[in-house]
């Protein structure tokens, strides 16, 4: 069937529900335009043409549209984005796909392909940490051999996970053991544990 037009339906469908939050009063803050303007870049639209295309969902809090989308939750949604073709579902389909592809975009890998339309097998990853949000963010500094190595074993007092030399001490309580632990036998204390389901009851 190929692509199938959604972004309009989903967008209006945002729209509604903000307009319901600022309905039913549960909105925190007032809505502003300026919160769409602040997302231009350089060589995006002009600022008058984004004035008169924001929505009400574009000119909510961060919090506000949050909450504007768990409002779906509660709807059902249909969509003809084109002809002789109809579907159906929960609304609170828009919130899990709006939320999900902006942590798959916006923090994952992805985003550093220069072009991420083509298919995996035909794409290379430029391993460049300034181009991925999320290695700025946590200060990943790119792939490199070595980093899904096993480094050890986390090791407490009385842990059964740990065990053997000690690689490294964090602050005296917790240790990292070069050779894991062995659970032992009736490790954990049941006497007082009565099962909520008995057998024959």
């Amino acid at each position: 069937m190929g692509n199938v037009p959604i972004a309009g339906p989903v967008a209006a469908v945002l729209d509604l529900s903000a307009t319901e939050l600022l309905d039913r009063g549960d909105n925190e803050d007032e809505p502003s335009v300026d919160r769409a303007l602040t997302l231009l870049e350089p060589d995006d639209a002009a600022a008058w043409a984004v004035r008169f295309a924001a929505g009400p969902f574009s000119k909510r809090s961060r919090r506000d549209r949050l909450r504007a989308i768990g409002l779906l939750d509660g709807y059902e949604l249909e969509l003809s984005p084109v002809s002789g073709f109809l579907f159906e579902a929960d609304a609170g389909l828009v919130g899990q796909l709006v939320v999900g592809f902006a942590e798959v975009i916006y923090y994952s890998e992805w985003q550093g392909y220069d072009e991420f339309t083509r298919p995996p097998s035909q794409r290379e990853h430029p391993n460049d940490p300034a181009a991925v949000q999320s290695w700025r963010q946590t200060g990943y500094p790119g792939d490199a051999s070595g980093y899904a190595a096993l480094r050890g074993y986390v090791d407490k007092p009385d842990s059964p996970l740990g065990g053997g030399d000690v690689w490294k001490d964090l602050d005296g309580d917790v240790r990292i053991a070069r050779d894991s632990g062995n659970f032992r036998e009736n490790d954990y204390e049941t006497s007082g544990y009565e099962e909520p389901y008995p057998e024959g009851a």
